[in-house]
């Protein structure tokens, strides 16, 4: 199971060491994707996890428009990357400036699945999570007492 929170340092070649726990479990090669959002990231999966999550026919080829739409959403930001002999990969500088990325990010273990933040992206995603837990906490401790 991918689990646990690592920093490192990009290079000025915009090259990361991949946490060795994290490629003991996933391997030398990935398939990586811009997750832009309100906490934007770059995940990292193992192609053969990657490839299960979209199933072969699941576009409609009779609306071309929409099928390339999706194809879009899905692979825009995406490629493959593999690991040097030193356990570092390239981050494209296009999808780092995206994912707001620096000289430091974070890689957080998700389960099946890995994210580089950077710092700054991981400390809100956090507290965000902090503050929605102690909302539900109140809600709960409000319900109960009454």
């Amino acid at each position: 199971m991918l689990v646990g929170t690592y920093e490192h340092n990009i290079d000025g070649k915009n090259r990361v060491f991949v946490p060795s726990k994290f490629r003991d479990e996933m391997g030398d090669e990935f398939i990586y994707k811009l997750c832009p959002s309100k906490y934007p990231s770059i995940q990292l999966y193992k192609k053969d996890d990657y490839m299960a999550l979209f199933p072969k026919n699941e576009v409609d080829t009779n609306n071309q428009i929409q099928d390339r739409r999706e194809r879009a959403r899905r692979n825009i930001g995406s490629g493959e990357s593999s690991c040097d002999t030193q356990g570092r990969i390239i981050i494209n500088p296009l999808i780092a400036k995206l994912a707001k990325l620096s000289k430091q990010c974070v890689f957080v273990g998700f389960e099946t699945y890995v994210e580089i933040m950077s710092p700054e992206t991981y400390e809100n995603y956090l507290m965000s999570l902090y503050e929605e837990y102690m909302a539900e906490e109140d809600s709960f401790e409000a319900e109960e007492a009454a």
